[in-house]
């Protein structure tokens, strides 16, 4: 609310800005000069104090799939206090309102206000037995059984890829055990944690250290963000 507040009163002082600009245009002789100084020292200001606001709630687009376990709405919901003890303002597709556009068109949107993203991956899909590439025959190509292995939703995979494509601040938990491919391996500018769906995880001196640590970077790059 502030910082719409903040925001209204920066176009209106750019508003008058531009008029007394004119002005000054069309009467060169006037004493335009200290008007448009003090306009301008305004919005300056006005853009330092809404930049402060801003990174002292950092907001966290939050990924995460569908719980439909009690042990993993218990893992969620203790993560999202965490999230809220941390001062971080969640930013989750669905979970508090639903919506009758598109899931894609939310992430998109929700990803453009995020500081920082946050995936939360567990198992939706338990495969015991499956087969990659199916007939193969083609050349340094070959059919391969796949057993007993685990992947989570693909919506990680895609929340994760726009994040990155963005630039945003990336951090991401998967299940221990979990199969982690593309963007769930240990490949970003962030190490990958891997842990079991145990809320107390997040008690834990190592991971509130290295989340810390993501939250203070997050905060330094929000400063240099336009919106």
């Amino acid at each position: 609310m502030i910082s719409r507040v903040i925001s209204a009163i920066e176009i209106i002082c750019l508003v008058i800005a531009i008029y007394f600009a004119i002005r000054w245009v069309n009467e060169p002789t006037g004493d335009f000069e200290p008007m448009l100084a003090f306009c301008s020292i305004l919005i300056v200001a006005l853009d330092f104090i809404r930049r402060i606001i801003r990174s002292s709630e950092l907001r966290v687009f939050l990924s995460v799939g569908a719980t439909y376990t009690k042990a993993q709405e218990t893992y969620v919901k203790t993560f999202e206090r965490f999230l809220s003890e941390s001062k971080c303002k969640r930013l989750v597709v669905g979970r508090d309102c639903p919506s009758a556009r598109q899931p894609i068109l939310q992430v998109r949107d929700l990803m453009q206000k995020a500081d920082a993203v946050v995936i939360l991956a567990f198992t939706r899909y338990d495969v015991k037995s499956a087969t990659e590439k199916p007939n193969a025959d083609r050349p340094n190509h070959k059919s391969i059984e796949i057993k007993n292995v685990r992947y989570p939703t693909v919506w990680n995979q895609i929340e994760a890829a726009i994040a990155f494509g963005m630039k945003i601040p990336l951090l991401i938990i998967v299940e221990e055990g979990l199969k982690q491919e593309a963007m769930l391996k240990d490949r970003n500018e962030f190490r990958t944690i891997e842990t079991t769906i145990d809320p107390e995880f997040f008690e834990s001196e190592a991971f509130k250290s290295r989340f810390n640590d993501f939250v203070k970077i997050s905060r330094k790059r929000s400063w240099f963000r336009f919106c």
